[in-house]
């Protein structure tokens, strides 16, 4: 990367509306029309589609000091369902320390399509990246959007 670009990122990431070091247009373009947005991983996104969309939000995380700091940042309403899947203890991002708990991990990969609504958005954005967008690919009914953020990392 070079300085302009790192240059412009860090004047992006200062901008409370700044979601992502990709195109977060794209998926602000897309969450508009979502009925219900279904997420791995909740953060910055969870809040800011519930402070500028009527969408049910679906969300699974690893971390549930992170979920509740999520719900009081967002004055989580009832539209906002999220689980937290005990993975053990955990380290930066919700990263699993150990596999002590891998018999948890299934759970967190199929939390967002056992529910009762259907997601017509999903955000990949969260532990176990590439088994939960497959898992979403095949779960999801035509139509539905699935959005993979930090595929690179």
């Amino acid at each position: 990367m070079n300085i302009v670009n790192k240059w412009t990122l860090s004047l992006r990431k200062r901008n409370k509306n700044f979601l992502f070091d990709g195109d977060d247009q794209l998926f602000k373009s897309a969450v508009k029309t979502a009925k219900v947005y279904a997420e791995y991983g909740v953060g910055k996104s969870s809040i800011w589609v519930l402070q500028n969309t009527t969408a049910k939000i679906l969300a699974v995380d690893t971390s549930e000091h992170w979920i509740n700091h999520v719900r009081t940042e967002a004055n989580a309403a009832d539209r906002f369902d999220v689980d937290w899947v005990d993975l053990g203890a955990i380290g930066w991002a919700g990263r699993p320390n150990n596999f002590e708990r891998r018999s948890q991990f299934k759970e967190y990969i199929q939390s967002l399509w056992s529910r009762s609504a259907e997601p017509d958005l999903v955000l990949v954005d969260g532990r176990f990246r590439v088994a939960c967008f497959l898992y979403s690919l095949a779960k999801a009914k035509p139509g539905c959007t699935i959005l993979f953020d930090d595929y690179t990392n």
